[in-house]
């Protein structure tokens, strides 16, 4: 009986037919499949590092090259000391500009000045800054005066013929007159004062506080003392402190600085 019923399952459950069709195997048919699990064992696992461990060996870069360092360039090579219309133009007796050039833009800064439209006229940057100069000085109690500014090659040569006439040509080669060798002619020079015309124009002009004042202030406003004492062999014209000169304020800050005149920092003192 009891193989009868074996019979019937498996008859009933279909393993005898699957029987019939498969090649012999050791394993019972109809136990369940298991598959493998879908994570690896510890012998599949790949071999990891401690992350605790220092490498053997650092990875090494190629070695860069040194940075170049940018060529230095110095701000007085950057300025204009030869062009009619720059700010920095420079003139003198050794080197003279036509007799007839006549600046452009040239007007009647707003200050105290001479009642002269032959010296009482400046170029409109330089005379703006006049103006700014003359008000801060005010503040500080200091009361300039505009004694001359442009002055055309006609003006100058008169001057001139005066001067020879009256000490000499060699003693007018010291002044500030020549013609066609001035910088008034440009109308960014200027000869300053005080309304009380204290020392126009004369030496003693550097006792007053007016002359004190410029020394020290005037290149905040554009302006640097063109002729100073002990100078004359290098610029050519006597010691002049009334004579201040227009470069803006980026060169006339630079100037200052040096303690030179235009010629010693532009390289043309010999």
């Amino acid at each position: 009986m009891a193989i009868i019923a074996v019979l019937l399952y498996l008859i009933f459950s279909g393993c005898a037919e699957r029987l019939a069709h498969r090649p012999s195997q050791t394993s019972d048919p109809c136990e369940p499949v298991i598959t493998a699990s879908a994570e690896p064992s510890e012998t599949d696992q790949p071999e990891t590092s401690d992350p605790t461990e220092e490498p053997t060996e650092l990875p090494t870069s190629e070695p860069t090259a040194e940075p170049t360092a940018e060529p230095t360039v110095d701000p007085a090579s950057l300025d204009d000391i030869d062009s009619l219309d720059s700010v920095t133009k420079i003139v003198s007796p050794s080197r003279p500009i036509d007799p007839s050039y006549i600046p452009a833009g040239l007007v009647e800064p707003n200050v105290p000045s001479i009642n002269d439209e032959n010296q009482n006229l400046m170029r409109s940057d330089a005379a703006a800054a006049l103006e700014e100069m003359f008000a801060a000085a005010e503040q500080e109690g200091i009361r300039l005066y505009l004694v001359s500014g442009y002055r055309s090659y006609e003006f100058q040569k008169m001057l001139w013929d005066y001067w020879v006439s009256k000490k000499g040509e060699a003693y007018a080669d010291q002044l500030d007159s020549h013609p066609g060798g001035s910088e008034h002619q440009l109308g960014l020079a200027c000869n300053l004062g005080t309304v009380d015309k204290d020392c126009e124009l004369k030496a003693c002009f550097s006792d007053t506080a007016a002359y004190h004042w410029l020394q020290t202030n005037a290149y905040k406003y554009g302006y640097i003392e063109r002729y100073p004492d002990g100078k004359q062999e290098v610029t050519g014209i006597t010691y002049s402190p009334w004579n201040f000169r227009y470069t803006g304020k980026d060169a006339a800050e630079r100037i200052y600085n040096s303690g030179k005149t235009m010629e010693e920092y532009y390289g043309l003192a010999s």
